[in-house]
């Protein structure tokens, strides 16, 4: 992956905890991505 700007250089925390209801969100965001994505191609 090809950085974007200086915050993709970041590493990301390994310790970084979420809310049980956050986590579910973001998993259900990237679902619909993944799905709008392959309706695309």
């Amino acid at each position: 992956m090809v950085p974007r700007g200086p915050l993709d250089l970041l590493p990301l925390s390994i310790t970084t905890s979420k809310h049980g209801k956050a986590a579910d969100f973001v998993m259900s965001l990237q679902d619909i991505h993944q799905t709008v994505r392959t309706h695309l191609e």
